[in-house]
């Protein structure tokens, strides 16, 4: 049933423009957010992740090379804990992190509460909540920072996430 995106047309020329080459798909991932009780994301940057999704990949890699893919099955706000981003961030580059341990005891990595603050200081790089429609897709650098709230709805909140190479 995953063809249907993993052999979109409409995707597929995307990506490869924003990579330039052929691609692969690394890993494809459904993301259940349940009613009242789902769990927020850290905010974070996908290079984070990179020993985890990419062992052995470098940094430079995951910048130059790889490119976050984001299809909500549902339709988002921040209500249902939709997905947010910081404007522009990509164009930080990596940014500290700081490890953690989660609701869910998984080992998680975040960006530090006071460094956030700091960035959406700067007009350029702002908090934005996406409001995602269902079947919506989003294409976007390892760099971008996001994250997203907990789920506060009486409904389900799905979404997929991919993550494409060369």
């Amino acid at each position: 049933e995953f063809e249907v995106i993993s052999k979109n047309k409409i995707i597929l020329d995307n990506i490869k423009d924003i990579l330039n080459s052929d691609f692969q798909f690394n890993h494809l991932m459904v993301n259940r957010k349940p009613p009242w009780i789902g769990p927020e994301v850290e905010y974070h940057q996908e290079v984070f992740n990179a020993n985890t999704f990419a062992p052995g990949a470098s940094s430079e890699d995951l910048r130059s090379k790889w490119c976050q893919i984001y299809i909500p099955l549902e339709s988002e706000s921040s209500s249902n804990g939709g997905l947010r981003i910081i404007k522009n961030s990509h164009l930080l580059g990596e940014i500290e992190f700081e490890e953690f341990i989660n609701q869910n005891y998984s080992h998680k990595r975040r960006i530090p509460s006071k460094v956030l603050t700091e960035i959406n200081q700067d007009d350029k790089f702002k908090l934005i909540d996406l409001n995602l429609s269902a079947g919506d897709c989003l294409l976007f650098s390892p760099l971008l920072i996001h994250g997203s709230p907990s789920n506060g709805s009486e409904t389900d909140r799905i979404s997929l996430v991919l993550q494409a190479r060369y």
